[in-house]
C-alpha cells in the first residue's frame, strides 16, 4: 500500500514538473534556440527558468523591432523584427 502511494506521489510530482516546464517554455517570447544558451540542443530547467528573467525594449533606429534582453546583465538575448511586406 505504501509503495503504491509513493508511486502515485512520484507520478503526480512528475506531472507538475512537466506541466510547469512546458508552461515556462510556452510563454517565453524567446525562440528555443535562444533559451538554450549553451547550445546543447536540450533546454535545461535552469535555462527555462532564466528565460523568464527577460524584458523588452525598442531598438534604436529600428522602431518596428523589439529587443529582448536579460535582466541579469542587460545583454541582448534576441531581436525580433517584422518581415517587411513588399
Amino acid at each position: 500500500m505504501i509503495i503504491k502511494r509513493a508511486g502515485y506521489i512520484c507520478i503526480g510530482l512528475m506531472a507538475v514538473f512537466s506541466t510547469t516546464y512546458a508552461s515556462i517554455l510556452a510563454v517565453s517570447p524567446l525562440p528555443l534556440l535562444y533559451i538554450d544558451r549553451n547550445r546543447s540542443g536540450l533546454v535545461s530547467i535552469g535555462e527555462a527558468l532564466n528565460s523568464i528573467d527577460i524584458d523588452k525594449r525598442k531598438v534604436t533606429g529600428q522602431p518596428d523591432c523589439i529587443e529582448y534582453f536579460w535582466l541579469k546583465d542587460g545583454l541582448t538575448a534576441y531581436i525580433s523584427c517584422p518581415k517587411s511586406i513588399k
